[in-house]
């Protein structure tokens, strides 16, 4: 697994860059709507998927017990979760940042490539996603089940995105606490945004 200190040496990195106002210096592998995933351990050799920074340290470890919760959720419905840890870093500004940090895997491995390389086997990949998602999404529990967020590893499907746990009460309002994905944004739009969009989004 990735060292403290190599996980500390990516954030400061980051941190740079965000004061600099550009990202040179860092490994980007992919981005999402909330989080952005970067090379660490040197080859690269892992997929660090930074969240926004909380400003509580409560909130901090809320949110990852939650996304443990959620692999263990889509573990018990059947689908294989990529080996993943969540990792904790504090902030000089008192901050905490959350990593989930992940293997990173060969682009052979993506589904994507598998199904822009191979029809005939993207074929029965997607088969086997439209089967898990049907298996296992009900009222209480989703998946983000678009294409980008699978992987063929030794000949099993394995899901990857679990930085935004899709988890619900049964009165159907969500567990997930969606201010991590307001953080980033100015203020004076959160409160909007926060209505209108996350909700949407989530649905």
């Amino acid at each position: 697994m990735i060292t403290d200190d190599e996980l500390a040496e990516l954030e400061g990195d980051v941190r740079a860059a965000l004061r600099r106002g550009e990202p040179s210096g860092l490994h980007l592998l992919g981005e999402g709507e909330i989080s952005l995933v970067l090379a660490g351990g040197g080859a690269p050799t892992w997929a660090c998927k930074r969240l926004p920074p909380f400003s509580a340290s409560e909130a901090a470890a809320r949110y990852a017990s939650m996304i443990e919760r959620y692999v263990d959720e889509l573990t018990d419905r059947g689908i294989r979760v990529l080996d993943t840890s969540v990792r904790r870093l504090d902030g000089p500004d008192g901050s905490v940042v959350l990593y989930c940090v992940q293997p990173v895997l060969s682009p052979d491995c993506l589904a994507v490539g598998i199904a822009a390389r191979d029809a005939a086997a993207g074929l029965e990949m997607l088969d086997s996603i439209v089967d898990a998602v049907l298996d296992s999404v009900d009222p209480q529990f989703g998946l983000d089940a678009q294409l980008s967020n699978w992987a063929m590893v030794e000949g099993r499907l394995v899901y990857l995105d679990i930085t935004t746990p899709l988890l619900r009460r049964s009165d159907g309002t969500s567990l997930l606490d969606t201010g991590v994905f307001l953080a980033s944004l100015p203020w004076a739009f959160r409160g909007v945004v926060g209505r209108w969009f996350v909700p949407s989004i989530l649905d």
